[in-house]
């Protein structure tokens, strides 16, 4: 009987262990650097700044996440910065990056799944 419990109680660890390895938070899966499209990608960075880089130049700014599943990603600069605070929900499919831009975000407008760049 003590056997077949203490397997039960092993078990059980070993269930919780693996539940939360699959729980990985958006804030940390979506450090790095993804690819946007042919000439833009974008990187996060674990100290919540972000760099969008362009053909033309790269562009800083810094993003949180505003509610479950939802990022909120400010530029700055003379004209990306008139954009205002882009928002879009983020998932993740099959190790790619998924951006569903919001209502009012003009940068990140639709449905956009990024690649991520390196390891």
């Amino acid at each position: 009987m003590r056997a077949r419990s203490a397997i039960v109680r092993s078990l059980m660890a070993v269930l919780v262990v693996v539940l939360l390895a699959g729980c990985e938070k958006p804030e940390s899966k979506i450090v790095g650097k993804w690819r946007l499209d042919e000439q833009q990608m974008i990187e996060f960075f674990s100290d919540s700044t972000l760099v969008l880089g362009t053909p033309v130049r790269n562009f800083s700014g810094v993003y949180s996440f505003v509610g479950e599943g939802r990022i909120k990603m400010e530029f700055s600069g003379a004209i990306i910065g008139l954009a205002g605070p882009q928002i879009a929900r983020v998932s993740f499919q099959n190790g790619d990056l998924v951006l569903d831009g919001e209502q009012g975000s003009t940068l990140f407008a639709g449905h956009h799944v990024l690649k991520r760049i390196g390891g």
